[in-house]
Order: structure tokens, then sequence, then C-alpha cells
């Protein structure tokens, strides 16, 4: 089974942040190499267009993956702290913010590629799935923590070519159509389990010190979801489509409706904090007893 695509967003849908976000980013790579050494592909939330909302008010990233030809001579590090300045021009509001509670979340963020808006990537790095280059991770923690297929998968299921080279874009489209025959995919749901309990409890640690406390919980609930359902049904929906999903199961309706609400809205929520934890158990339990329904 595969995902290829199934409902492909048009890239004049994009919130018109985004539009500019993607115009400067092609510039900046125009400017460094030729459009036969690149491709920039959209995934994540802007792959469906019930998530923009969220894109444009509330917690999730734009997520652009920019795949570059192998043979290039570019300078990967000079381009990415280019492209990286750009990024937190456009969407890191906590840059001015100097507490040191701040500083410490921005520095563990960047090492997980939390809230990370540019993915910079080799071709080979890409087809061979070497998760830490792909996401520029902490290699450690990916290795113990990152669930890299189901991530790489999920990515693929929606992702839409925005411009650069068509055999990169051919590249991608042929990993596409090897979604669903990952094999050992269960391993990755215990590293899912345990990831975002340790993000959930992280969450839960933060609730005194800062206001983006919330933000951690929203976070481990959706990966959470996107793992478990990954592995039921070979996909990734949209955030709508994964609380109907969900709530089916026997999720509480109460606790997903406020985890799409905030993911559209943001706002610190003590409750939803402590809450999400026994749901991310839950999810993951399900995950491990369902298995494959596809």
């Amino acid at each position: 089974m595969t995902c290829l695509n199934a409902d492909l967003v048009n890239v004049d849908s994009f919130p018109g942040h985004v539009n500019e976000f993607i115009k400067q980013v092609i510039k900046i790579l125009q400017s460094s190499m030729l459009d036969d050494k690149f491709a920039v592909f959209v995934f994540g939330s802007l792959s469906h267009k019930r998530d923009h909302a969220s894109i444009k008010n509330g917690t999730s990233d734009v997520d652009l993956l920019i795949i570059i030809k192998d043979d290039s001579s570019t300078q990967l590090h000079y381009l990415w702290r280019k492209l990286n300045t750009l990024q937190r021009k456009f969407f890191d509001a906590e840059q001015k913010k100097t507490s040191v509670v701040s500083h410490i979340l921005q520095a563990i963020e960047r090492q997980t590629g939390m809230h990370e808006s540019i993915f910079l990537a080799r071709e080979k790095d890409f087809k061979d799935v070497r998760f830490s280059n792909i996401f520029k991770t902490n290699k450690f923690l990916s290795k113990i923590l990152a669930p890299s297929n189901i991530v790489i998968g999920s990515a693929l299921c929606h992702i839409t070519f925005v411009h650069g080279n068509k055999d990169i874009e051919n590249t991608v489209k042929a990993m596409q159509a090897s979604i669903g025959t990952e094999e050992h995919i269960l391993p990755d749901l215990i590293k899912s389990l345990l990831m975002n309990t340790l993000l959930s409890l992280g969450g839960i640690f933060l609730l005194p010190f800062t206001k983006r406390a919330t933000r951690y919980a929203i976070e481990a609930t959706k990966w959470s979801m996107y793992a478990a359902t990954y592995l039921m049904i070979g996909e990734r929906p949209s955030k709508p489509s994964q609380k109907r999903f969900f709530e089916r199961l026997g999720i509480a309706s109460a606790f997903l409706n406020r985890w799409l609400r905030l993911s559209i809205v943001y706002e610190p929520d003590t409750r939803f904090t402590i809450i999400a934890l026994i749901n991310i158990l839950k999810i993951h339990a399900m995950g491990f007893k369902i298995k494959k329904v596809r």
C-alpha cells in the first residue's frame, strides 16, 4: 500500500506568508547554485489544506525539504547559515527573548529538529534515510529516540514538489512507492513512545517556567498519533482526520478537541499539558495492539 499524494494541495493555496518564505528560500538557493542542482518540497501540515490554519495561527511548522544533488560543490554549512537566518526572521518569535529558559529550550529544539522549518540534505543522505543528516538532529538522540522510518514515511505520504530538479523529484516519488513495505517498523513505535513520553514529561516539568510548556504536550500528542496511525494504516492524515480516527478508537473527544483547538490557536493550558501523558500512552498502546489494519 502507498499514500501517493492522495490529496495534493495546490502551492497557490498556501498562506501568504508561506509563499513569501518559499520564494525567499528559492532565491537564496539560486544565488548559490543552478536550479538543476536542487529541489524544494513541502511536507507535514502544508501537505493538507485542512491543516493550514494551524500554520497561520498555531503551533505547526512550515516544513520545507531541500535536497541537493550529490555532485553539487555548494558548501552546505554556508548555505544552511543563510537559510537558518531567513527562518529565524520569518518564524522564530522567541529569538528576541533572552531568558535562560528560552535559550535552553531553543538549543534543545534545534538539536531535536523540533519547530524547525527548513531541512537541507544531500540526495544520497535522503535516499539512505540518514536521519540525523536530513533533519540536523543530534546523532546520539536520533539513534535511540527517533522513529526514523515513521517520520520519513509520514513525510513522504503527502510530500509536494515545489521547484527545482525533476530527477530529484522522481527519486522522491520512487521512495514514495516503498511506503508500507518497511521492515522492522514496530521498534520505531517503541522509540516514538519513549520520545513522546519524555517530551510530554518535559512539558509538565516546564509548566512553572515558561508559557511554551503546552507546546511540547501538543507536539508529543501529534507525533504519537502520527506514529500509531502510520503503523496501523500506513498513512499520515490531516489533523481533523487524526482526531476522528482516534475518537473512533476510544480516545476522549474532549481531549482530542482541545488538542486540535490548541494546534490552531495556541495558549498555555495546564490541564491539557498534564493529561496529555496518559493519552499518549493510550495512543501507543493502540498502535502495539492493532498493528496493521491496512
